[in-house]
């Protein structure tokens, strides 16, 4: 066991329920004042949306995952990735976590903000006139086609998807 394991079992607990990572006691900064206190919630949601929790490893800080901490003192391993199954970053109940490697968590991704189809694997080429369907797979990305219509370029995305990304079969919006 490492310092890290031992450090996080002594100083914090998980409730797999709500996903919430609790402190286990108070801790007093130099002046006398409290940085935290028993059972409040540990750590900051960080711009990105992950909930980080800073502990200190021999004098050093060090920022761990919500979620990664919460799979270790589930099952007492560190996971390799984690997949947030309902995509949202700071629900971190143990039944919206899976273990996975960086492919399979692409595969559980959102439509991107810049897309203007409306449709994941979906966009409008200028040079075609036409609705491009595409998939990645295997950290390529496949052609699936031009077609008439967005609607047509997902419906193909859709059923390539459900072929392919096996890990998570239904996209997101």
């Amino acid at each position: 066991m490492t310092k890290t394991d031992q450090i996080v079992r002594k100083s914090l607990k998980y409730d797999p329920l709500t996903g919430n990572v609790v402190w286990k006691k108070n801790k007093q900064n130099r002046w006398g004042e409290y940085g935290h206190r028993v059972e409040s919630i540990a750590g900051n949601i960080r711009s990105h949306g992950y909930r980080a929790i800073s502990i200190s490893v021999d004098g050093k800080n060090r920022e761990i995952y919500a979620h990664r901490i919460g799979w270790f003192l589930s099952y007492g391993e560190w996971p390799n990735q984690i997949d947030h199954i309902n995509g949202n970053k700071n629900d971190n109940r143990l039944e919206n976590l899976r273990e996975c490697v960086h492919a399979e968590n692409m595969q559980n991704t959102k439509t991107y903000i810049t897309n203007k189809s409306g449709f994941k694997g979906v966009y409008f080429s200028k040079k075609a006139k036409k609705w491009v369907s595409q998939i990645t797979y295997n950290y390529k990305s496949i052609y699936l086609g031009l077609f008439d219509t967005a609607e047509e370029a997902h419906e193909e995305y859709l059923r390539a998807k459900s072929e392919k990304h096996l890990f998570n079969p239904i996209p997101r919006k």
